[in-house]
């Protein structure tokens, strides 16, 4: 075997990162990303471990680099120790761009729609940039978020931002007291100059509520994309009855086909699994042979099974120094990988806090389920039990 083949192509049940290539998702990558570029808001969902993660990084954030757009990816933090808004100033921070502020702040509590409506962006070079801000896992704020109001407030904020329509508390506080308005110039500024403009703005028009977005941006410079477990759409209605672009701008990641199964297996590394081999791999994935790998898509494959499978036979294959994949590799090594992967994750614990896992952890009808750490520790379960398990 060569130096390159070494290297194991599959993530097994890691996410792939943006330097990384993601094969079987080209088509939905590419639609994805149109639908984007063409809305200000999308939320992606789809099934837990289905790859929507993967999706983001090794195809959306390359693709968003070269329209010239700075992917800038957020887990928020429920805790609460620091608001929403933020946490997405510090994340634009993280990802280097530069902040400038066309309005000043009219108080300390910022929303989101002043936020984005008052503030322009820059990369290192001083040019001006549009921002993908991208919430993954943004059903966490349902299981993690403890405090009702602030998850209304959060949506609160968001009716106003995507459905363009300027808070109250900016309209009434531009009413009382006028600010100065700083500009930019051809997508480039001098941040030495930033505190010399000074233009007297007319406020006289006092019931419009759009009077004062003169003295903001018109427009948002970022979009918006949050990754949600498809099981919490029903959690997201709640909230977005009057956000019409949340309900209506979605975008549905389904399930690999048995098609994009067979180049995921055969395009990492040409020639190490041949056709046959392939399909004996989805059969094993899938636990039936009722399918053609003929280009006529018919069949479901689980791709976080799929991966973890793929990794772990091409541990046995390096350990067994072979070459390729072979039938007898599969038959010998891949018979009870996921039996033995799971085994393994949960040893250490006893047994009677393994039956205690699965009780917690699964659904009635055997779905992946979330339990807060304070409810698991009071089932009698350490620290050290959580910091292994995680």
């Amino acid at each position: 075997m060569s130096t390159m083949n070494t290297t194991n192509p599959w993530k097994g049940l890691d996410f792939y990162k943006e330097s990384e290539v993601l094969y079987g998702r080209d088509v939905e990558i590419e639609s994805l990303f149109d639908y984007i570029r063409h809305n200000t808001q999308v939320v992606l969902y789809g099934r837990s471990g289905i790859g929507k993660s993967s999706i983001i990084n090794a195809g959306i954030f390359p693709k968003v680099r070269v329209e010239g757009w700075i992917p800038v990816p957020i887990k928020l933090s429920h805790d609460n120790r620091m608001s929403y808004v933020d946490q997405i100033r510090e994340a634009i921070h993280r990802n280097h761009v530069d902040m400038y502020e066309v309005v000043p702040a009219i108080s300390d509590k910022e929303s989101l729609w002043e936020f984005f409506h008052r503030h322009q962006f820059f990369d290192s070079q001083g040019v001006r940039v549009n921002l993908l801000i991208v919430f993954d896992q943004f059903e966490e704020i349902f299981t993690l978020q403890p405090i009702e109001n602030v998850r209304l407030e959060f949506f609160a904020e968001m009716a106003d931002l995507f459905n363009d329509t300027t808070p109250r508390s900016i309209v009434e506080a531009r009413k009382a007291t006028p600010r100065k308005r700083q500009e930019s110039e051809n997508g480039q500024f001098d941040r030495s100059r930033e505190n010399e403009i000074d233009i007297d703005i007319d406020f006289n028009q006092a019931d419009d509520n759009r009077t004062f977005e003169k003295d903001y941006l018109s427009e948002s410079c970022a979009h918006f994309l949050f990754a949600i477990r498809e099981d919490f759409l029903s959690y997201l209605e709640r909230y977005t009855a009057h956000i019409p672009v949340m309900r209506n701008n979605r975008f549905s990641l389904l399930p690999l086909n048995e098609e994009q199964a067979a180049e995921i297996i055969m395009k990492p590394y040409p020639g190490l699994v041949s056709t046959e081999v392939a399909k004996m791999i989805i059969a094993k994935v899938t636990g039936t042979t009722q399918f053609e790998l003929d280009n006529v898509p018919e069949l479901e494959v689980d791709s976080a099974v799929l991966s973890l499978y793929l990794s772990r036979l091409f541990e046995e294959m390096v350990s067994t120094q072979a070459t390729s994949f072979t039938k007898q590799l599969v038959e010998h090594a891949g018979s009870d990988i996921i039996r033995r992967f799971y085994k393994e994750g949960i040893a250490p614990l006893s047994l009677d806090k393994q039956e205690r896992l699965e009780y917690l952890l699964l659904t009635g009808d055997n779905r992946r389920d979330n339990i807060s750490r304070s409810d698991f520790l009071a089932e009698g379960f350490t620290n050290e039990d959580v910091e292994y398990l995680v």
